[in-house]
């Protein structure tokens, strides 16, 4: 049998600490799906093969496979050739990708979302140009 908790004489409750209560996070919603989850999708549909679909748009079958499977954003010029491949308008595809990246940024932490990658750039140099004065102030001689 457990111990049972000691009373205090002077407040009469148990030694026990009660936990915190710990405040639940708001439901998140869900993520807006990878365009190129719906474009895999599509391509089956249709009966295109990665392969197929790599040499009709003239691109490469890895940049197909890493859009399809969610690791590479969707261009303005991958949108286009799906949208004539597809006989579909660019444009929705591309709200899908900034639906899915603006979903990304809000829902990552602050610190992060403050972080600017910059890259090191060798420094600047200064051209140091011969003083010309104007020739009203130029002494005459």
């Amino acid at each position: 049998m457990a111990p049972r908790p000691s009373k205090t004489a002077a407040s009469g409750h148990s030694s026990f600490k009660r936990k915190a209560r710990t405040r639940r996070a708001a439901p998140r919603e869900p993520s807006p799906g990878h365009p190129g989850a719906a474009i895999g999708s599509l391509l089956a549909r249709r009966g295109l093969s990665e392969s197929a679909t790599a040499r009709a748009l003239k691109c490469s079958l890895r940049s197909i496979n890493q859009i399809i499977c969610g690791r590479r954003a969707l261009t303005v010029d991958m949108a286009c050739r799906l949208g004539r491949l597809l006989d579909l308008a660019p444009h929705d595809w591309l709200r899908a990708q900034v639906d899915h990246d603006v979903w990304h940024w809000h829902h990552r932490p602050a610190a992060k979302r403050s972080q600017r990658k910059r890259r090191s750039r060798p420094a600047a140099r200064l051209l140091v140009l011969p003083r010309s004065d104007p020739p009203e102030l130029q002494a005459e001689g």
